[in-house]
């Protein structure tokens, strides 16, 4: 790995972990509206599952470039 592999691998991480602060924050502001008090810890556990699916591939991705 190169200078350039890692600067690359940095930035998306950044990034990944600010879209997903984001996404995560206007969801739970769209389940309060809509008056949702109680979440299922199966649910969470399901998008929190498909969210380290996504970053790793996005790292494999990244690290190829």
């Amino acid at each position: 790995m190169d200078e350039r592999s890692v600067t690359l691998l940095q930035k998306y991480f950044v990034i990944s972990v600010y879209v997903i602060l984001l996404a995560s924050g206007i969801g739970l502001l769209i389940a309060y509206v809509m008056g949702i008090k109680s979440i299922e810890t199966s649910l969470l556990i399901l998008c929190l599952f498909g969210i380290f699916i996504v970053l790793g591939l996005g790292t494999v991705v990244v690290k190829r470039l």
